[in-house]
């Protein structure tokens, strides 16, 4: 299906990977205009899926959802939880468990 022809089959609920130059999100669709894809991140161009506010830097598009895309977005929140976690507060039993896990994937 080419690009054009997956936008013309949005429906309002649906949901969108939106796509920035240092981030991904899921985002569903809110509106849909005869020019435009509204959705909870923002609104872009029915014909080319970009941006509105084609700014230069921060340019953003529309994909479709799929399993493969969730996927890789929920690892890189998981990643991002993680590294900011504070490990102080945990109990030695849950540090090794944790540890546990990591070292099975570095198998």
């Amino acid at each position: 299906m080419r690009n054009t022809e997956w936008i013309e089959s949005l429906k309002v609920g649906d949901e969108v990977v939106v796509i920035c130059r240092d981030s991904h999100s899921i985002e569903s669709v809110t509106e849909i205009t005869n020019t435009q894809i509204v959705t909870t991140y923002g609104i872009f161009e029915k014909d080319t899926g970009v941006s509105v506010s084609k700014k230069i830097f921060s340019e953003s598009y529309i994909r479709p959802s799929t399993d493969e895309l969730k996927q890789i977005i929920n690892k890189t929140i998981l990643v991002s939880k993680l590294s900011n976690f504070n490990y102080r507060n945990l109990s030695i039993d849950q540090l090794e468990r944790i540890k546990s896990i990591i070292d099975e994937g570095k198998k």
